[in-house]
């Protein structure tokens, strides 16, 4: 994600939805005689995110059909999604803020209901009974209808999550789990599947999602746009975009299809966007030459009418905020960051919200490498300058790295890529490359943690990194610019002034 998020914001009330988990036959398979059935967790507990993620299932594809009505501000919908319980199941939870009217499971109505989580209210449960129970490694096939306006359902403490632009609505945001006012979902990063997404709305509006857009079928005055995203995603990496906007299209590296989207009530701020939004091919194929093969099979952008600064990963298609060009004419550097997510963050994914460094640092990081290359201010320079910069009071410094108060820190971004050019400084430049771009290979669609990158490092450095990565990582202060903590000279740097880069993001 960019420098910022979107604040908080209210949604409406219902869709009609079908939601199908499984893969594998639907039915119980052989199995030991009475088996004992209990309910799935209804929270991964993971410790910034409370609540958030269900257990007893693995989705493998969400297939979401949604009808959009602007006038009313009525949605429809039914998604299928795809599944494997993974272990015998009596309930199961979905993480689905819209008010559901019916279940069935396997083709049997289910029994249901929803509820807020906890006393800090981001997100609502729904609690699925099937009319038997689900034995381990079983199909399953759940079929969620709803249907309202999602602009009303509201959540205690966080309002909607569905977001008006000056041209119709979109859905993004993170680490809030709006995916929960449009499709139910287990809404946790270690469960990524693919998605099939078709949206029918009216023929003067262009629906825009994650992936490939596979066709748009006119019919009157409605139009329905069939997208597809063929590599697993996490949840909160899923958008979605209803209203007016120009479209470019094209290709990257060669034959990756791009998909470019300007909503069109913003004027010059577009041609200003889109003199960044335009290099993308080249920021691609830069960080391609740094980490590897790009990990999608599709590109582009959104650029949306609203009037704040925030940027953010989406798988494939990342999002900016028109009102990042309205005093910034130069935002390249924020192309950058969030296509770098497309390697780190996106493809690798954290397997918890504590470990979302592994994502934004690594963006940061990139932002760094792009500099060095533009004449901006080398990666060291920039490690120099925010160290510099960080007494050992300064918030940044207050809690362990993989261990912060909120998954978007500050030191998840600075502290998270002065992390790696010290572990560049430490280990070498060719170890160091080889580090980075086999991390993105070898964990490519997948989840990781901290301790995955540690051995990682660790390994193919051949080095003891024990007393790195807890000065680092582990320690809730600054570290000391030692040789053994990645300080080239065992001292510290004191930069007379920002390098230019620095200062374009101040």
């Amino acid at each position: 994600m960019g420098r910022s998020w979107v604040s908080r914001v209210k949604v409406g009330t219902v869709l009609g939805l079908v939601l199908v988990v499984g893969a594998v036959p639907v039915g119980p398979p052989a199995s030991a005689a009475d088996p004992v059935f209990r309910p799935g967790a209804a929270s991964l507990n993971d410790v910034l995110m409370p609540g958030l993620g269900n257990g007893g299932y693995d989705v493998g594809n969400y297939d979401i059909r949604l009808r959009w009505a602007p006038d009313t501000g009525r949605l429809n919908g039914k998604t299928t999604v795809t599944a494997t319980a993974t272990r015998n199941l009596s309930r199961f939870n979905l993480d689905f803020a819209l008010p559901v009217t019916a279940v069935t499971v396997n083709g049997e109505a289910a029994t249901f209901t929803q509820r807020d989580w906890g006393d800090y209210v981001n997100h609502r449960e729904l609690e699925i009974t099937p009319a038997r129970g689900l034995p381990k490694g079983t199909g399953m096939s759940v079929v969620v209808t709803y249907a309202g306006r999602p602009a009303d359902v509201m959540i205690e403490f966080y309002d909607s999550g569905w977001r008006s632009t000056p041209t119709g609505s979109i859905v993004w945001n993170e680490p809030d789990p709006v995916s929960e006012w449009w499709f139910p979902a287990n809404a946790h990063p270690s469960d990524k599947a693919t998605y099939d997404v078709r949206v029918t709305a009216p023929a003067g509006l262009t629906a825009i999602t994650n992936g490939r857009l596979l066709s748009r079928v006119v019919d009157g005055d409605l139009a329905t746009a069939h997208w597809r995203s063929d590599d697993p995603m996490a949840t909160y990496l899923t958008m979605l975009a209803i209203g007016s906007y120009t479209v470019e299209t094209g290709t990257v590296l060669g034959s990756v299809p791009a998909y470019y989207a300007y909503e069109t009530s913003n004027g010059i701020i577009n041609d200003r966007a889109r003199r960044d939004i335009s290099r993308t091919p080249e920021v691609l194929a830069f960080l391609q030459r740094k980490w590897g093969k790009y990990p999608f099979t599709a590109a582009g952008a959104v650029v949306t009418g609203e009037p704040y600064g925030s940027a953010l990963e989406i798988q494939t298609r990342p999002v900016y905020q028109g009102g990042r060009w309205r005093n910034s004419v130069d935002n390249v550097w924020v192309v950058v960051h969030e296509n770098a997510h497309q390697w780190y963050g996106d493809s690798v994914t954290a397997r918890t919200w504590s470990d979302l460094w592994l994502a934004e640092g690594f963006a940061t990081y990139s932002e760094w490498e792009w500099s060095q290359d533009q004449g901006t201010g080398t990666a060291q320079e920039l490690f120099d300058y925010y160290y510099a910069t960080a007494p050992a009071g300064d918030p940044m410094w207050a809690s362990p790295l993989n261990a912060p108060p909120y998954p978007l820190d500050r030191s998840a971004y600075q502290r998270g890529a002065m992390l790696l050019q010290a572990l560049r400084n430490r280990v070498g430049d060719a170890d160091f490359y080889q580090i980075m771009r086999t991390w993105a290979a070898r964990h490519r669609h997948d989840n990781a943690d901290s301790a995955d990158f540690v051995t990682h490092a660790s390994s193919l450095s051949g080095q003891d990194l024990t007393s790195f990565f807890q000065a680092w990582l582990h320690d809730a202060r600054r570290p000391d610019p030692t040789v053994d903590n990645g300080f080239p000279t065992g001292a510290p740097a004191r930069p007379k002034q920002a390098p230019p880069a620095a200062a374009a993001r101040s």
